[in-house]
């Protein structure tokens, strides 16, 4: 289980030519254990470069980002890594799924690379059904809609069993019935095993179900 995220002055920049972009305006933000976290915001507001930094996906400008108790930046690509594997699970909002495997394959690679123990078909199989994709196992992701797909990424991020997951915008290619169903899937993980979520979201029904929501604008929480 992750005790807490402490993200204290998080400011990123990129260069883009001659230009200085400002990703992160100085945020600040504690996410408590077992939280239902939405940060809302509108496109290029920097939802998704925060929740790339929690994640360990990028590293800030200036600030600290400590994730139980030890800041990240002290941490080795190695030792980021081991925690990425270990404790988080990421959604994108462009599915990162890989093209060649099948559905089962996609969800099944995370805990044959990390060498996770336990029956690993049975949980496979398990995550494919909580997210409605059961009948969908040995479709590739070209063979799937985009909801099916994103459906995919989910299980994917679920099947390893993280204290803390990451999604972004997780129900933009869904139907309103299964976004539905998918936001009452995870507030019943968040709910039974504590598990914390972080959203990146314009979903008025995850701001609904969220214990919180923090709003973003121009990199800076309003």
């Amino acid at each position: 289980m992750i005790d807490r995220v402490v993200v204290k002055d998080v400011t990123k920049t990129y260069r883009l030519g001659t230009l200085t972009v400002t990703a992160l305006a100085g945020v600040s933000l504690t996410v408590r254990t077992g939280e239902f976290l939405a940060v809302a915001g509108p496109s290029g507001s920097g939802k998704t470069t925060l929740l790339n930094l929690i994640g360990c996906l990028d590293t800030p400008t200036s600030g600290e980002i400590a994730i139980d108790g030890e800041p990240v930046s002290a941490l080795s690509p190695g030792r980021r890594a081991d925690l990425r594997a270990s404790k988080l699970g990421f959604v994108f909002q462009t599915f990162n799924l890989i093209p060649v495997l099948t559905a089962y394959e996609n969800v099944e690679y995370p805990l044959l690379i990390h060498r996770r123990g336990g029956n690993v078909a049975t949980r496979v199989r398990a995550a494919l059904e909580q997210v409605g994709l059961g009948d969908r196992a040995t479709h590739r992701p070209p063979e799937l809609s985009g909801g099916q797909q994103q459906r995919v990424a989910i299980a994917r991020a679920l099947v390893g069993e993280p204290a803390l997951v990451l999604a972004d915008e997780p129900t933009a290619n869904l139907d309103s019935h299964t976004g539905h169903d998918i936001i009452e899937l995870m507030r019943r993980l968040n709910r039974e095993h504590g598990t914390t979520f972080v959203f990146s979201t314009h979903d008025p029904r995850i701001m609904q179900a969220a214990d919180r929501v923090l709003e973003i604008s121009d990199g800076r929480l309003l």
